[in-house]
This record gives C-alpha cells, structure tokens and sequence, in this order.
C-alpha cells in the first residue's frame, strides 16, 4: 500500500482531489494507485495503466475514515449504479512511499502490481512506465511520482 507522503519537490503540500465513483465489483483501499476505467476508478490489471491517483479516504459519505478499529485499510467495493465513491489525490506531483518487490534504483521507472491494499512497484519485472524511483529508502522501499498521469485540470 501506498503512503502520500508529499509532493516531488516538498515534503508538506496540499493537494489536488476529486470524489470519484468505484468500478462496479472491484474494491479499492486507502493507498492504493487507480485508474479510469468506463469513468469510475479501478485497480484491476493495474499494470501498464495509465494513472489517475492515490485512493486517500474511505467509502461513501465518510471519505475522513481511511483505517477500521484493527489499523486496516479501510476497502470500498463499486456497485453497479456508481454510488460508492471514494478520495482520490489527482495532483500530478503527489509523492508516494511504496514497497518493492526487489532493490529498486533511483531514476528507473517501472509498473505496479498488487492486489487492494497489497500494491507494491513491481521491480524485477523489469523497466516499466508508471512509477519513477526518486529515494530508495531500503531494498523493499522507496519513494516514488507518477510518471504516466491521466487526471486533467480542465478550465
């Protein structure tokens, strides 16, 4: 799972995010990396998609709770008429730590792999285009941007 843990140039920042409805079936969790799919966010066969944010609330009507009672991420399923919803950070500089599945090096991009809460940067598959390593923190951690963004401010 991911961490926000700032901006690429700044520790602290505010940041851009929309509300957004979850993909009929599929269940998303706090830290987690989505993208669009038929206009509702989805983690399903994240690899190679191109990004639109960082899950950073809960479900429907109480985006404030990102963990139950036991320190969990707290999942939301999409239903079919897009009601339930969650927070996304849309801000194309958001700075996020997540774990690696091998020592990462700085400067390569690579892809996401990884279930609902389980998502990490999928380094020994290989050079990828989702995610750039800007601090390798340990061999299975690192602080990594966006590299393939989809999310537009529009005017």
């Amino acid at each position: 799972m991911a961490e926000v843990i700032g901006t690429a140039s700044n520790a602290t920042a505010s940041f851009v995010t929309k509300e957004l409805p979850v993909a009929n079936g599929v269940s998303v969790s706090n830290g987690d990396l989505v993208y669009f799919a038929s206009g509702r966010v989805t983690n399903a066969t994240i690899a190679g998609a191109t990004l639109l944010g960082v899950v950073q609330g809960g479900a429907s009507n109480d985006p404030s709770v990102v963990t139950n009672s036991q320190g969990s991420a707290v999942a939301a399923t999409g239903d079919s008429a897009g009601t339930v919803t969650v927070l996304v950070i849309v801000d194309p500089s958001v700075k996020v730590l997540m774990p690696t599945n091998a020592a990462a090096t700085v400067g390569a991009r690579y892809n996401v792999s990884g279930a609902t809460g389980a998502q990490t940067v999928n380094v020994s598959g290989g050079a990828g285009t989702q995610v750039e390593v800007i601090k390798k923190r340990s061999d299975s951690l690192a602080e990594v941007i966006l590299q393939k963004h989809e999310y537009k401010v529009s005017a």
